[in-house]
């Protein structure tokens, strides 16, 4: 099954229209199984799936499921000094970090991370646990 995602522009004017919908009871209930202590929920459409936006331990995150209740993935924001050490030591050789997400996935976990050089470009990276930079790129 492909899974289609809300474009970034999509979810702001959700945030700002208050464009939220309520998703079948089966969707919410698997929200709490895996988020059992997941406050102020805000469900918006995402394509065929659905995607909560929520506070769980004073931490925002961001959970996709299917239209079924299956779960895709699940971004959680981050404090940069919560990066695990060889995340935050890869990432040194690209700049100062301004960003710092967890995704957590069906396939395993990753970390987003926007970092600023001293040029202030900004940069993408997609760095893995054991601190692999699959991916760097120009934000443009």
């Amino acid at each position: 099954m492909k899974f289609e995602f809300v474009m970034a522009e999509d979810f702001f004017k959700s945030l700002l229209t208050g464009n939220f919908i309520d998703p079948p009871e089966l969707v919410n209930k698997e929200l709490y199984m895996k988020f059992p202590h997941a406050i102020n929920v805000e469900w918006m459409k995402d394509g065929a799936g659905f995607e909560a936006v929520f506070y769980e331990h004073e931490t925002e995150k961001i959970a996709r499921f299917s239209a079924e209740g299956d779960w895709f993935e699940t971004y959680t924001n981050l404090e940069i000094s919560a990066l695990d050490e060889p995340v935050g030591k890869s990432s040194e050789n690209y700049g100062e970090i301004m960003n710092a997400i967890r995704i957590d996935s069906r396939e395993g976990t990753k970390f987003e991370l926007i970092v600023r050089d001293n040029n202030l470009k900004r940069y993408l990276l997609i760095i893995m646990p054991d601190g692999a930079v699959k991916s760097h790129e120009l934000i443009t």
